[in-house]
Formats: C-alpha cells, structure tokens, sequence
C-alpha cells in the first residue's frame, strides 16, 4: 500500500508541475528557429572534467544533479568527444558561458555536450522528454560571477606556472527548456 501510496505522490507532483508545453518525444534535433525559454527551472550543479583525455583518469567525465522540490537526479558520464575538442583551454572561467550559457545569439544546449541517453535519464523523473521540439539550456550560472569555479584536480601535480590552470569546473545553473514560439 504504501508504495502505491508513493506512486500516486510522485504522479501528482508531475502533474502539478507546470511541464506540459516540455513533454515532447523525438529525436535530439534543435527547435525551430523563433523558440522560447519555457519553465520548469530546475537547479543543476555541473562539475566537469575538463583536462585534456589522458591527463587524468576522469578527463573528459561530467557529474550532473538536478533537483526541483523534492526530485532529484544524478548521473556521471563522458562528454560527447565533440564538446571536449573545444576545451583546449582547460578549466579557464573566462570561457564558460561561451562553452555552456545559452543566449539568443549562442543557441547552446546541453545537447551538444550531454549523449542523449543521459539527457533522457537526467529529465525523465521530471516528466521531460528532450526531443525536436523541447530542448534544454543553461539560462543561468550563479556561482563566480555568472562564470562557474575552477577547482584543482586531486589526481594531477599542482605547479606555480601562470599556464597551469585547474582541470575542475564547477557550476551552480538553471536549466530551462526551449520550446517553439507561438
């Protein structure tokens, strides 16, 4: 009884959820030219490992928590290969909402970085299905000034050379959806 007692919770608080507009099926493509941020935020805190492959165990690796009243999610997976050939700079705060913040002239989602099988596990228990017509994005990054933080990694040598730059990157964000405009 009790675990149908459950489920019928977590049904009603999808329901209440005001995510009509972001459930949608389909492939990873982007939304049409003309979208709109739409709602649910869901707060996000993103940590990335972005050494170069080989320079550590975890190069390349992303842990991502999501969270929303009471659902939470949490995965850790390898950064599609293609995001990661852009991070030659390294944990460099300077390029963070270049590589992750969308804007209207920067349309980037977490689906160029995120494989979309994780996408789907990460918003699934939120009744979010990412397809053609709902895409997520960063909207916003909260910590270091809108920047993200650096944090030096425990598995590589700490040198006081003005290059070496911590491989970490830790982001508190707000994830929104982009929908087609009306």
């Amino acid at each position: 009884m009790r675990r149908i007692g459950a489920m019928v919770s977590v049904l009603a608080v999808l329901l209440l959820l005001d995510a009509p507009a972001v459930r949608a099926a389909g492939g990873g493509a982007p939304p049409p030219p003309g979208s709109v941020i739409a709602n649910p935020a869901i707060q996000a805190t993103i940590l990335i490992d972005t050494h170069t492959s080989g320079d550590t165990p975890t190069a390349g690796t992303a842990t991502v928590y999501l969270r929303q009243g009471t659902i939470t999610t949490q995965l850790s997976f390898q950064v599609a290969p293609a995001a990661q050939a852009h991070w030659s700079h390294g944990c460099d705060t300077n390029f963070t909402i270049a590589r992750f913040l969308w804007t209207p002239s920067a349309n980037l989602q977490l689906s160029d970085w995120v494989p979309l099988f994780f996408l789907d596990s990460l918003l699934t228990p939120f009744g979010i299905i990412p397809g053609q017509t709902v895409s997520p994005v960063i909207t916003q990054i909260s910590n270091g000034n809108g920047n993200g933080q650096c944090l030096f990694s425990p598995d590589t040598p700490v040198s006081h050379l003005a290059t070496d730059l911590p491989g970490y990157l830790l982001m508190n964000a707000t994830i929104q959806f982009l929908i087609p405009g009306k």
